[in-house]
Order: structure tokens, then C-alpha cells, then sequence
């Protein structure tokens, strides 16, 4: 788009009229609304696409799409969440996966091993808040038979030292028998 453009009415007056003081006025102060309103087009031309929107922009995405922002989410963050959530679409393919994380992440690898059922989902994430998000949104998008293992590895060029953040999860079912016995 055309942030920087300058509107000047009264170049598109024929010569012989812009001499005139009351028109020179009054398409001054038109210059000023026009300027005001193009600037107004172009946010909410921006504000159409998640990647661009600012903070009104992204509320109208949230309350599109049903998400409660937490009050200490960035803007990035909350981004983060209404495009995971936008793009998830079961059925699930491995080249989906692939762009999906490719619109979220910069770095990533995606190790599978079909023979037992396992998806390994290696990152660099910097950011608090976006891990979580993505694993969740990730577990719904997977097949329910699948493993998925997501490692997230944290670079500090300070101590020149790779560091490994993980999580488990473990989900125990309980049968109840006779007596509260398991």
C-alpha cells in the first residue's frame, strides 16, 4: 500500500481555479480529512491479515474466533494463538504439518518414525507463552495414535552451551472396582 502518500486536492483543480484563496482553504482543510481517512483505509486494510494487525486488529480476530487473551500476552503471542487455531484443519498430512509450523516457527525439524507411531518436533523458541500454545494446538491436529515428543532447544551464546528445556505428560486412567480399589 501507499503509507507515505501526500493527498493534494487542489492539483487536480484546472489552473485557472487554484489561484483562488476560498478554494486554496477549503481543499487545505479537505487535504487534512482526506489525510486522516487514508490513513484509517490503511489500518484496516492491514488489520485484515493476522501476520499485520495491531492491537484492534487482533482483538476483532479473537472475538471472530472465540479466544480470551490472557493479560500478559504480547501482541506477538496472541498472535501466535489466533494463527495456530485459524489454520488448524483436520485431516492431518505430513505437508500440512510442514506449512503449519513453517508460518509459526523460523527454526524447526520434524522427525517421524511411522513404525511406532512417533513424531518428534524439534524447536528453537525464545519466548515464553508460545511452546505451550503451539503443543496444544499441535495435540488436537495430530492423529490421536500418534506419540508426539516436542523438545525445544534454548541457545545461550554466552556460555556457548546448548540447553534443553522438555516437558512430559502422562495421562493415568482409573477403573474403579469394588471397594475403591483400582
Amino acid at each position: 500500500m501507499y503509507p507515505d502518500r501526500k493527498v493534494d486536492l487542489i492539483s487536480y483543480l484546472p489552473e485557472f481555479l487554484r489561484q483562488y484563496k476560498e478554494l486554496k482553504k477549503i481543499y487545505e482543510i479537505e487535504n487534512e480529512t482526506i489525510d486522516e481517512l487514508w490513513k484509517e483505509h490503511i489500518r484496516a486494510f492491514r488489520n485484515g491479515f493476522i501476520n499485520h494487525a495491531d492491537e484492534i486488529g487482533i482483538e476483532l480476530f479473537e472475538k471472530m474466533i472465540g479466544i480470551t487473551p490472557n493479560p500478559e500476552d504480547t501482541l506477538e503471542i496472541r498472535r501466535n494463538k489466533i494463527y495456530t487455531k485459524w489454520n488448524i484443519q483436520p485431516p492431518y498430512t505430513f505437508r500440512f504439518l510442514i506449512n503449519f509450523l513453517s508460518g509459526i516457527l523460523e527454526k524447526f525439524e520434524v522427525k517421524r518414525d511411522l513404525n511406532i507411531q512417533e513424531l518428534r518436533i524439534i524447536t528453537v523458541i525464545n519466548k515464553a507463552g508460545i511452546i505451550t500454545n503451539l503443543y496444544n494446538d499441535l495435540r488436537k491436529l495430530i492423529p490421536a495414535n500418534m506419540t508426539l515428543i516436542f523438545e525445544n532447544n534454548l541457545n545461550n551464546n554466552s556460555i556457548s552451551k546448548d540447553f534443553y528445556l522438555g516437558t512430559v505428560i502422562t495421562t493415568l486412567i482409573y477403573q474403579g472396582g469394588k471397594n475403591g480399589s483400582v
